[in-house]
């Protein structure tokens, strides 16, 4: 039985707005898979870190639409169907300075993982007269809480790059969630009584990621 973890040592990092290209701190490439598979990963940069797929597509230059394909931030690509030919072709963009370690201010985050069910009940159910589904698409959010400081998260709302979410349980461990996703929400509260606080909501993007490393 593994041992109970207490909330003291975790921590969020939430930032790195990923930037432009012109910016000068983003190296571009292309990566080729080496096997005809679902899952794959970024071998040509020395750092799985900070990755965004731009682009994927079959060796006879056929493009793989991005709802059929997900990432996560250390390069791994997954394809919803296994690729007719090889090698897969995807571009990458690696910001090398994006940033690490915790956000400064938050006191705790809650994270949601759902998966759509679409109902597939037919005319004619006998005994249990029980419904049936198929599973769909899955999500996820993010949640965070902080003490109101002077960085204004509302002011990066809008923007069309995502941010870089790190969700530790075990910070001196390592071990954390990890994914990109974007600023939906930036909620300060000031009663009267109590500090000034703020929550932050974030739409994840792509696959989320369990890391300990």
């Amino acid at each position: 039985m593994s041992s109970a973890v207490h909330g003291r040592i975790g921590g969020i990092f939430i930032g790195g707005f990923a930037p432009n290209e012109s910016d000068g701190n983003v190296t571009s490439g292309v990566c080729v898979s080496t096997t005809v598979a679902t899952t794959w990963t970024v071998s040509s940069i020395a750092n799985y870190e900070n990755v965004r797929i731009t682009a994927v597509m079959e060796s006879d230059k056929t493009a793989i639409s991005e709802p059929t394909y997900t990432f996560t931030p250390n390069g791994k690509i997954r394809l919803n169907t296994a690729p007719s030919t090889k090698p897969v072709l995807a571009t990458f963009a690696y910001y090398s300075d994006i940033g690490s370690g915790i956000s400064l201010g938050f006191t705790n985050w809650s994270l949601d993982i759902t998966c759509d069910t679409h109902d597939t009940t037919e005319f004619g159910v006998t005994s249990p007269y029980s419904r049936t589904f198929l599973p769909g698409l899955t999500t996820w959010t993010i949640t965070a809480e902080r003490y109101w400081r002077t960085s204004d998260y509302s002011a990066s709302m809008g923007y069309s790059d995502a941010v870089l979410v790190k969700a530790y349980w075990d910070r001196p461990n390592n071990m954390r969630y990890e994914g990109w996703g974007i600023l939906t929400g930036a909620s300060p509260t000031a009663p009267v009584d109590a500090l000034v606080t703020e929550t932050i909501n974030i739409q994840g993007e792509d696959l989320l990621e369990v890391k300990s490393s």
